[in-house]
């Protein structure tokens, strides 16, 4: 009678084991199948300035004191003014790719379930960045501000939100992060509940 027993209980947590272990699998590839979980979107703004080249030469030096003083004669015997004030929006999302889950990151431990969270991640929303004209101003003998110019100083000014955002210590980046963390937590954690366990859930670095 206590082998029968005994083979019963084996029998049980045999079939507990393998139903886990199926439950594992089926969660795991559920959450990778959603890939990228957008969680938290940031927009950030930058003015920028389209000026004569000669302020431009004037920041970065010269190499050789006659090219700077024909610059200058260049710039200043030139009647009228040139210049012209943008601005842009920059959009960011931070997300979780969910495809990066590996099997280990579920697992069971009587009535919890343990899910480590691959780490938030920070990308730009598009590329399309419209330009909106503050201010534009050319008289005199100036020449007109080209479309050239206008694209590589907005792509100077992006790439500098672009580091902010790549800056790892940025209080703006920590902020992001943590409020996409909290919803990432909050989301799985309905899920977990969902099927019946008690949500562990933690974040991978």
């Amino acid at each position: 009678m206590r082998n029968k027993i005994y083979i019963l209980v084996i029998l049980s947590l045999l079939l507990v084991s393998c139903s886990r272990k199926k439950e594992q699998k089926e969660m795991t590839m559920r959450l990778r199948d959603i890939n990228e979980l957008q969680l938290e979107e940031l927009t950030l703004s930058k003015t920028y300035t389209v000026r004569d080249q000669y302020y431009e030469n004037q920041e970065h030096g010269y190499k050789h004191v006659w090219e700077e003083i024909a610059d200058w004669m260049h710039h200043n015997t030139r009647v009228g003014a040139r210049i012209g004030v943008y601005g842009i929006n920059r959009n960011y999302s931070a997300y979780i790719n969910l495809n990066e889950l590996r099997h280990d990151d579920v697992r069971f431990e009587e009535d919890n379930m343990y899910v480590s969270l691959p780490p938030v991640r920070i990308k730009v929303l598009g590329n399309d960045m419209v330009p909106d004209a503050i201010h534009e101003r050319v008289t005199g003998l100036r020449w007109r501000i080209t479309e050239p110019e206008r694209n590589a100083m907005k792509m100077k000014a992006a790439q500098q939100l672009d580091s902010i955002m790549n800056e790892s210590n940025s209080p703006i980046v920590e902020e992001l992060k943590t409020k996409a963390q909290r919803k990432a937590q909050k989301w799985i954690e309905k899920v977990i509940e969902s099927r019946g366990y008690t949500p562990i859930v933690t974040f991978r670095n």
